[in-house]
């Protein structure tokens, strides 16, 4: 479990990437809109241009199960997300703001390496942990699951509210020791 001092990091560098795009405490998060205010440019492999076809076709079918997102730095102030567009919205959003966490929390790859023609960020477990439980607080803020609980609402009925998977619900739900109504 975490600590209680892990948990109040993770929820205000949460509001600090939601202030970035002026928003009331308990309205919706458009990780795509985020990314705009924070000038971070989102594409997909299709907008990369000369990427080898073969590569392009593989990682829009048969690969496409293997990955989110990734983010490229192009410079240590400049980055750019590459986004998997096979992915159903709510793991999109989640993928997102994982990687605009990095960017926000200044993660720097540890290194990269290449696989059949494709650059691959490697990676740190603790980078990994903060960046999506900032990611989820971000787009599930701690109050936004208090005042659901006051107002009986399920996992399912947040999870479309907010944008976002049943299953992300059940991490927040899990890490902060809250527990939504269940359907009956």
């Amino acid at each position: 479990m975490a600590t209680e001092h892990f948990l109040n990091w993770v929820e205000r560098q949460a509001d600090h990437l939601r202030a970035h795009c002026a928003l009331a405490p308990f309205a919706r998060l458009d990780p795509f809109e985020l990314a705009k205010q924070m000038k971070v440019p989102v594409v997909t492999p299709r907008d990369i241009e000369g990427l080898d076809p073969a590569v392009l076709t593989h990682v829009l079918t048969a690969g496409a199960g293997e990955w989110d997102a990734g983010t490229l730095p192009l410079s240590d102030e400049m980055h750019v997300v590459v986004m998997n567009p096979t992915r159903v919205r709510e793991r999109q959003h989640a993928s997102l703001m994982e990687e605009l966490a990095h960017v926000y929390l200044k993660h720097k790859p540890s290194g990269f390496r290449t696989v059949n023609g494709i650059v691959l960020r490697e990676w740190k477990q603790t980078h990994e942990t903060q960046a999506y439980w900032v990611g989820a607080a971000a787009l599930v803020p701690r109050r936004v699951l208090k005042g659901a609980i006051t107002r009986r609402m399920t996992a399912t009925t947040v999870a479309a509210d907010c944008g976002v998977s049943h299953d992300l619900i059940v991490f927040r739900e899990r890490v902060l020791g809250l527990q939504l109504p269940r359907a009956s």
